[in-house]
């Protein structure tokens, strides 16, 4: 029965323990991004053209890393 827990199986039950606390930490810590996010989109929608400028800086500064979808 210990052949189960060997190769590619061990590596599939040990990832879904170990990243079960990653899944908790992420659904408890979204609402607080989530909310930063809304308050900067209201920050640049009300800030007129210098608020287009912000959003095309962070926009520009993102690109590289990807994140650039999250604005």
């Amino acid at each position: 029965w210990l052949g189960t827990l060997s190769g590619s199986s061990f590596v599939v039950i040990v990832g879904i323990f170990a990243l079960l606390p990653v899944a908790f930490l992420s659904a408890w810590l979204w609402p607080i991004v989530q909310d930063g996010m809304r308050a900067f989109q209201g920050f640049v929608a009300g800030a007129g053209s210098i608020g287009v400028w912000i959003f095309i800086f962070m926009e520009r500064i993102l690109i590289p890393f990807g994140l650039h979808h999250l604005m």
